[in-house]
């Protein structure tokens, strides 16, 4: 009996040892796909600063960035912007040739307008890596971490461990804490200034807090960090899948609160 235990016991620990390995991967992943996006903020208001030189007015119709950075790559010049060429990318295309054909942009050399599309192709590059890492994030978290998936969506779950540190870290945590993981520098205003505390951290993301009103979004973030705090622990603690019985249970905690 107590070789049995001992054997279940070891089982378990070399569970969590590759579970704490394979957080680890999350966290760098989310953190990759943060700078990312950074990333290719930058270059995207670069790409527009520089072209809006030559065609000023195109910003103000193509609000989408991906949207703007593939017409630069593909229909550099204001002559090229044809309605036909452009209905592949916007329903704006009719507007757009218009508006080339009066722009008070300037006229600029080939090898200028060559470095704003080389550029532009850099930022289209930038968001496609970042969202194949989307799609691993997806992936893994099915595997490390499937009860916080099933509640809180793969990448909520990312910049939650992230911030927590790691999973273990994460399924110590009070619930408390969990609500407001993201929210430190207004939880260190509140403990120094008397300021009102955070009603919620990085889960305003999930989509039911979101959207919820004023009023109710506190009791929202923390029946749902009520919720995440078990979903760690069984993530990190045992194998049990109950993710989804989970999310039906705060749905039915979402009916009482918005009753």
């Amino acid at each position: 009996m107590k070789d049995r235990k001992k054997a279940i016991e070891e089982a378990r620990k070399k569970v969590k040892e590759a579970k704490t390995e394979r957080d680890q991967l999350i966290i760098h992943s989310i953190k990759a796909v943060e700078e990312m996006d950074e990333v290719f903020n930058l270059f995207y208001e670069r790409v527009e600063n520089w072209h809006s030189l030559h065609f000023p007015e195109l910003p103000e119709i193509v609000k989408n960035p991906e949207t703007y950075l593939h017409i630069i790559n593909e229909l550099l010049t204001r002559p090229e912007m044809k309605e036909e060429k452009l209905k592949q990318h916007t329903p704006k295309a009719k507007k757009i040739e218009k508006e080339s054909k009066k722009s008070m942009g300037a006229e600029l050399d080939e090898k200028d307008l060559k470095q704003i599309k080389r550029l532009a192709k850099l930022a289209i590059d930038v968001k496609n890596e970042r969202n194949e890492i989307e799609e691993y994030i997806k992936d893994v978290t099915k595997e490390v971490t499937p009860n916080l998936r099933a509640l809180a969506g793969p990448i909520l779950t990312a910049r939650l461990l992230s911030l927590a540190g790691s999973l273990e870290k994460m399924a110590k945590m009070p619930a408390s804490t969990i609500q407001v993981l993201g929210a430190e520098k207004a939880l260190f205003a509140h403990l120094k200034k008397n300021v009102p505390p955070p009603k919620h951290g990085v889960i305003f993301n999930h989509p039911e807090v979101r959207k919820s009103s004023e009023d109710n979004r506190g009791k929202v973030s923390r029946s749902l960090a009520n919720k995440l705090a078990i979903a760690a622990r069984l993530d990190y603690f045992g194998d049990k899948h109950k993710g989804k019985e989970m999310k039906k249970e705060f749905q039915e905690k979402l009916k009482k609160i918005r009753g």
